[in-house]
């Protein structure tokens, strides 16, 4: 957070050759997108006032962080942001994507197949 100008530069220099899509090895959207997300975020860190507004705001989350572990462990979360799923949930909602995903792929199947088949009715009557 308080890195000095030639720190970042430094580590923009490395990433950016790491990721530029040119050099990258790996694909070429995936390098873009590397390369813009690491821009904007050099962008932002050489704004002193974003830098100032972030480190404020990084205190107050750190300061609300101090608040939250010193609370009793039986208080409520406040919201559903707070909130930290049970490994249990976890594993439902993963198994809900994975059956979700499966009926979506068995649709697009069925209704690829009735369109080939349809398809072909009208060229070869």
């Amino acid at each position: 957070m308080d890195a000095p100008e030639e720190v970042i530069k430094a580590a923009y220099k490395a990433m950016a050759k790491k990721y530029h899509p040119d050099t990258y090895k790996g694909e070429r959207m995936y390098a873009e997108k590397k390369m813009k997300e690491l821009n904007e975020a050099v962008e932002a860190l050489m704004n002193e006032e974003y830098r100032s507004s972030f480190a404020k705001q990084a205190k107050k989350d750190e300061t609300r962080d101090e608040a939250r572990e010193a609370a009793p462990s039986y208080a409520e979360p406040q919201s559903d942001e707070e909130k930290e799923l049970t490994p249990l949930e976890r594993a439902i909602g993963r198994i809900f994507s994975v059956i979700i995903c499966i009926a979506i792929i068995g649709f697009i199947v069925f209704a690829g197949y009735h369109v080939f088949e349809m398809i072909k009715g009208f060229m070869f009557p």
